[in-house]
C-alpha cells in the first residue's frame, strides 16, 4: 500500500500547475499572513537597498548588500518603488510572493533528477525553522538561491539550456550561493553528456563568481565562526532538524536527535552510493552547513529565536534528500525510517509555522516626512525593534512623489504624525537636560493623572520621569502638557502600544497614535502644520500586561 501511494504521488499528473500555484500561495499564507495583511519594510531594504535608490537611482544596483549583489531583492523593490512608493510595502509584498511560488512551482515542474517534485517543493515551503525568510523582499535571494540548486540536479536527458541560464543568472547575481554550486557544475561538465552544455552552464556561472568576488572586495564582509563552535554542526543542523523547535529543549536532547538523524544517513549509504545525484544532494547539504557556519558563530543561532534564515539551506536540502530516498529506495525498513523523520520534521515545524509583528505605517509615516525638516522613517528588523530611514524634506518628496501611483494619483493618508521621532543613545540621557533647549519642562505640565513612573523607575540628571506606572501595568491615566512648535519631549512605552495613545488637542489633521518605544526616544512636534502653541495629552488607557507610557521632561527649577 506505502509503495503504491508513493507512486501516485510521483506522477506529474497528480499536480498540475495552476493548482500547484494556488497550493503553494496557501502554505504562503499560513506561514505569513501578517506580511501580506501588514506589509512592512525589513531591514536593508530600508537601510541600504531603498537609500540606495533615492541617492543613486537604478545606479545602485551595482552597489552590495551585506558584501555580494543582490540582484533578484533588488529588482523587486525597484520595481516596487516605480510602482508606488507609497505602497511600496505591499507592492513588494506581492511581487516577492509571486516570485516564491514562481520558485515553487520550478522545484516541482522542473526536470531535475529529483523525485516527487510536487511534493519536494512542499516541504520546502514546510521547512522546519522561523519563516524569517518566507515572503519579503530582502530575503528574496534566499528563494533564488534555490534555483541554484536545480541547476545543479538538472536532469542530463533534458535539452534545455535557456531555463538554465536563467536560474544561474538569477541565483548567481543575487546570492554567494553560486560559489557553492560553481564545482558541482564544474564535475557535470566534466563526466555528463553532451559536455558542451554542461560547459556554457559552467562559464556563466563562473563569471557569476567573478563579479561577486568583486563585491565581496569593495566591502569587509568576514565570516564570525569561531573553530570552537564547529562542533555544533550536528546539534543545530541534524537535531534541530526534528527537535530545535520544542520548548526549552535541551543540549542533550539535540545531541541525541542528532544522532537519530545522522544513523538513518548512515543507514542510506549503501543504497545511494553508486548514483551520482544523491552525492550531489548530499554535497550541498553539507556546503550549505559550512556556508551557514562560516557566516555567524553557530553558538548563538537557533531556529526559532535566532538567525532562523541560516538553517533554510540546510533544511531545505535534508528535506530533499530523504524525501529521494523515500520514494526512490526498495527497502521497506528504509521507507519507514525516512516517513517517520520526515513526519518527526513536519511536527517540528508546528511552534514555528507563522509569526507576526508590528505594524510601522510605512505610508503615514511618509506623507508625515514631508512636512518635517528631517525626519527618520521607521521600518523594522525584526517585527518589533524599529530602524530607520534618515532623510531630510527633498527627500522626502522625491520619494512620496516617486512610482504610478503617488500620493498625487491616488488617496493617500490625509492625516500625519505631529511629531517626528528621534532615536537617542542610552548614555546621553544623562546629559539631555542640559544640552538639549528644546527639551520640555515640567513647567509646561497641564495635568498628571499618571502620577507614576516607567516600569524601570528610572532617573537621569535633570530630568523628571512621569509614566502610568503607579502600581503595575493595569494603571491607566493621563499627561498633559502646553507646547510650542519644535518641542521635545523623551517618550518610552512597553512592549505593547494597543491602548497608549498621543493626541493634539482641538486640532484636526493629526493621527492620534503612540510609537512602540521600547527604549527612550524623543518626540519633536515640529510638523509645520502644527500652530505655533498647542496641547498634546499623553493618554494609557490600558489594564493589560506589558502597555504602559511614560515621559521624561527637563526638571524646572
Amino acid at each position: 500500500m506505502l509503495n503504491s501511494f508513493l507512486r501516485g504521488l510521483k506522477s506529474r499528473a497528480f499536480f498540475q500547475p495552476m493548482g500547484l500555484a494556488a497550493l503553494f500561495f496557501a502554505l504562503l499564507l499560513v506561514r505569513r499572513s501578517a506580511q501580506l495583511f501588514h506589509p512592512q519594510i525589513w531591514a536593508e531594504d530600508g537601510g541600504q537597498v531603498i537609500l540606495g535608490f533615492i541617492q543613486h537611482g537604478w545606479r545602485s544596483f551595482a552597489l552590495p548588500v551585506n558584501g555580494y549583489l543582490n540582484t533578484s531583492s533588488k529588482l523587486i523593490m525597484g520595481s516596487s518603488l516605480m510602482l508606488s512608493s507609497l505602497y511600496c510595502p505591499l507592492v513588494s509584498t506581492l511581487l516577492v510572493w509571486l516570485f516564491i511560488i514562481g520558485v515553487c512551482c520550478a522545484i516541482a515542474l522542473c526536470p531535475t533528477w529529483l523525485p516527487a517534485r510536487p511534493l519536494i517543493a512542499i516541504a520546502t515551503l514546510l521547512v522546519p525553522c522561523d519563516p524569517e525568510v518566507f515572503g519579503i523582499p530582502l530575503y528574496a535571494f534566499w528563494w533564488a538561491s534555490l534555483l541554484l540548486f536545480l541547476v545543479v540536479l538538472w536532469s542530463e536527458k533534458s535539452s534545455d539550456i535557456k531555463w538554465r541560464l536563467t536560474f544561474v543568472l538569477v541565483g548567481g547575481l543575487s546570492s554567494p550561493i553560486i560559489f557553492l554550486i560553481t564545482p558541482f557544475l564544474l564535475i557535470r561538465s566534466l563526466v555528463l553528456t553532451p559536455k558542451r552544455r554542461e560547459r556554457v552552464i559552467l562559464a556563466a556561472a563562473v563569471i557569476c563568481c567573478f563579479i561577486q568576488s568583486l563585491m565581496l572586495r569593495k566591502t569587509d564582509v568576514r565570516g564570525i565562526t569561531k573553530l570552537s563552535s564547529l562542533r555544533l554542526i550536528l546539534p543545530k543542523f541534524l537535531g534541530s532538524y526534528i527537535a530545535g523547535n520544542i520548548h526549552h529543549v535541551s543540549d542533550k536532547t539535540l545531541w541525541f536527535t542528532a544522532g537519530i538523524v545522522l544513523s538513518l544517513l548512515l543507514a542510506t549509504l549503501p543504497f545511494v552510493a553508486r548514483q551520482l545525484k544523491y552525492w550531489f544532494l548530499l554535497g550541498l547539504w553539507l556546503g550549505a552547513m559550512f556556508f551557514s557556519a562560516a557566516r555567524v558563530d553557530l553558538n548563538v543561532i537557533h531556529p526559532q529565536l535566532a538567525g532562523p534564515r541560516y538553517f533554510f539551506f540546510p533544511f531545505v536540502l535534508l528535506s530533499w534528500f530523504v524525501i529521494s530516498v523515500l520514494f526512490e529506495c526498495d527497502s521497506k525498513p528504509l521507507q519507514l525510517a525516512c516517513a517517520a523523520l520526515l513526519t518527526a520534521a513536519l511536527l517540528n515545524t508546528l511552534p514555528v509555522l507563522s509569526r507576526k509583528h508590528s505594524d510601522f505605517r510605512w505610508a503615514d509615516h511618509l506623507v508625515s516626512s514631508s512636512h518635517f525638516d528631517h525626519y527618520q522613517l521607521p521600518f523594522t528588523s525584526n517585527g518589533y525593534n524599529t530602524w530607520y530611514l534618515f532623510l531630510d524634506r527633498a527627500e522626502s518628496q522625491k520619494l512620496q512623489n516617486w512610482g504610478l501611483i503617488n500620493a498625487h494619483s491616488w488617496p493617500a493618508p490625509k492625516k500625519t504624525f505631529p511629531y517626528r521621532i528621534i532615536s537617542v543613545d542610552a548614555n546621553a540621557l544623562a546629559t539631555l537636560s542640559s544640552v538639549d533647549k528644546r527639551l520640555l519642562s515640567t513647567s509646561c505640565i497641564v495635568d498628571d493623572s499618571w502620577r507614576g513612573k516607567d516600569y524601570d523607575r528610572s532617573k537621569y540628571p535633570g530630568l523628571t520621569v512621569i509614566g502610568s506606572v503607579r502600581t503595575g501595568d493595569a494603571d491607566q491615566g493621563t499627561l498633559t502638557v502646553r507646547l510650542h512648535r519644535g518641542d521635545r519631549v523623551l517618550f518610552r512605552t512597553g512592549p505593547a502600544v494597543a491602548h497608549q495613545n498621543i493626541s493634539v488637542r482641538n486640532v484636526r489633521g493629526f493621527f492620534d497614535y503612540a510609537p512602540s518605544a521600547p527604549d527612550w526616544i524623543l518626540l519633536e512636534f515640529s510638523n509645520d502644520l502644527l500652530p505655533d502653541e498647542f496641547t498634546v495629552v499623553f493618554s494609557d488607557k490600558s489594564s493589560s500586561f506589558g502597555e504602559w507610557s511614560a515621559a521624561a521632561l527637563r526638571s524646572s527649577p
